[in-house]
């Protein structure tokens, strides 16, 4: 069936009794469609054949509640001359192989987190598997954009985690270096302007008097929190940075923390 879709008709239109949904198309836009459940969940699709296929192929749009009529037109013009290039296919077989984010992240993980400290590498998938995984998990690391990122971070701004939002926008942009490094990007559209993250000058510093008492009050503590609290005090790491450091992170009497 083809009509011409608005907003009013998607409304009304009703699933036949009996059947779980029904698929109206726009006379306007060719392969362009709603797919109403009976349930009432309405989705924009746009179904077509590309060329060189054999096969009708479907896309899901995006669901009529967050898309107008005309904006799922706009993207369904573009699907009609994408589904009409020659190269189609050929394009669409190597998106295949693009990994979503969270295929990026194993990877990532395995071939470039492996190389640094291991109080980086805690550091960055904490982050990671908190704040960016529930968000992008899915999504193509290709198609990972600053507005996407923008919304994660945006919200712990306003919180005043500004910290924390500045460790979410590194760890996505790290992925995406790496995407670009093996071929899944162009370009990494994190790295060019950066939010105006507001970082709180630190005034306060213990006297040597507390510092004593700290030193004085590990002597209840086991052997290695003792030892772990007082070279703290003593040399410039950060309590994960040096609580995570490995034997191998140790170099010519030194210790090496990336």
């Amino acid at each position: 069936m083809r009509k011409k879709l608005t907003a009013s008709f998607i409304a009304k239109l009703e699933v036949p009794e009996g059947k779980s949904s029904i698929k109206v198309f726009d006379a306007e836009v060719s392969g362009l469609g709603v797919r109403k459940m009976a349930s009432g969940v309405a989705t924009f699709i746009f179904e077509m054949r590309p060329k060189g296929s054999g096969r009708m192929k479907q896309i899901k749009i995006g669901r009529c509640t967050d898309l107008s009529v005309e904006q799922a037109r706009s993207k369904a013009r573009q699907y009609v001359i994408d589904f009409a290039s020659p190269d189609y296919l050929k394009t669409e077989a190597f998106r295949g192989a693009i990994p979503s984010f969270a295929q990026a992240v194993v990877d990532y993980n395995q071939l470039s987190l492996s190389k640094v400290s291991s109080s980086y590498r805690y550091k960055t998938l904490g982050t990671i598997y908190r704040y960016l995984l529930p968000k992008l998990a899915d999504i193509k690391v290709s198609d990972i954009n600053r507005s996407i990122v923008a919304d994660i971070v945006s919200p712990l701004m306003k919180e005043e985690k500004n910290a924390t939002a500045d460790m979410v926008w590194e760890a996505a942009s790290n992925v995406l270096t790496w995407a670009v490094k093996f071929g899944y990007r162009d370009d990494n559209p994190l790295i060019r302007l950066k939010p105006d993250f507001k970082k709180v000058a630190r005034d306060r510093y213990l006297t040597l008097d507390e510092l004593r008492k700290v030193w004085g009050a590990t002597g209840n503590l086991s052997d290695i929190h003792r030892s772990a609290v007082r070279l703290l005090i003593l040399l410039p790491f950060r309590k994960t940075e040096f609580l995570h450091t490995q034997w191998q992170e140790l170099e010519g009497g030194g210790l090496s923390i990336l």
